[in-house]
């Protein structure tokens, strides 16, 4: 069985949130088909400090909020989980969590 062929708006999350967390296949050792399983910050790929900055460029580049009980859910703690999280908020128009 194939995989459902991405959207472009998919596609862009995908490419923005790896591009935001500066990901490098070489560095990380995760391929772009399985990074949506890394958790990045227990990896050591976001640190504390970093998360902060990454939350206020997912937000300006996504036109959304992204309020406390999403960046502390699970799903927020692997690459995959993000992208999925701003897809679901940027699909909306007005970007908040309803």
């Amino acid at each position: 069985m194939s995989p459902e062929p991405c959207t472009l708006h998919q596609v862009n999350a995908k490419t923005t949130v790896l591009t935001l967390l500066d990901y490098d296949p070489g560095v990380w050792g995760v391929p772009p088909e399985s990074v949506g399983t890394v958790l990045y910050q227990v990896e050591g790929y976001v640190d504390s400090l970093q998360i902060m900055s990454f939350i206020i460029a997912l937000e300006d580049s996504f036109n959304i909020e992204l309020p406390t009980e999403v960046t502390e859910s699970d799903e927020f703690t692997s690459v995959g989980g993000v992208i999925a999280i701003v897809e679901r908020l940027s699909a909306r128009t007005d970007g908040a969590l309803g």
